[in-house]
């Protein structure tokens, strides 16, 4: 009679009770970064997945070529999450920090200067506040993340 009682509820502890919480679904995703219809070369790429009813990392990350083109990765492995992924857009790292390091844009190496298509706008260095989402599917593999300049951000010499 024990038994009968404490496997159900055994089982429920670890299954979950009928949880919504799953494991993401991960499809292979290149994007193309352009910030006003330019290519963005040299860009470190995240993909936030903004659902919570997922376990998991659910973050995806690339740097893009010099055709503003990047493969995106989740933990090492080939994919980004299908769903509403929120964007986050920044210089990419001279070496690999972790992705949550801090980035100082205005430290940048000489050669890092020389990017084209620069300087890339802080509002797209933060995915919940860049406003830019992209919606991964299965069965779509390539996505183009278009950026665009405000007036402010057009790159002019400061305090002139």
């Amino acid at each position: 009679m024990l038994r009968s009682v404490l496997l159900p509820i055994s089982l429920c502890i670890c299954l979950g009770c009928g949880s919504n919480v799953k494991a993401p679904q991960i499809v292979p995703v290149m994007v193309t970064v352009k910030l006003d219809g330019q290519p963005l070369p040299n860009a470190f790429v995240k993909l936030a997945l903004t659902s919570s009813n997922v376990t998991g990392s659910g973050t995806a990350t690339g740097v893009t070529d010099d055709s503003g083109k990047a493969t995106l990765t989740i933990d090492g492995k080939p994919g980004a999450c299908v769903g509403s992924n929120a964007v986050a857009v920044t210089e990419a790292p001279e070496e690999h920090p972790p992705s949550d390091a801090p980035r100082d844009l205005d430290k940048r190496t000489p050669e890092r200067k020389q990017n084209k298509n620069r300087p890339i706008p802080a509002k797209y260095a933060n995915a919940i506040n860049s406003g830019v989402t992209v919606d991964v599917k299965e069965g779509q593999t390539e996505y183009t993340i278009e950026l665009q300049r405000d007036a402010g951000d057009r790159g002019q010499p400061r305090g002139r």
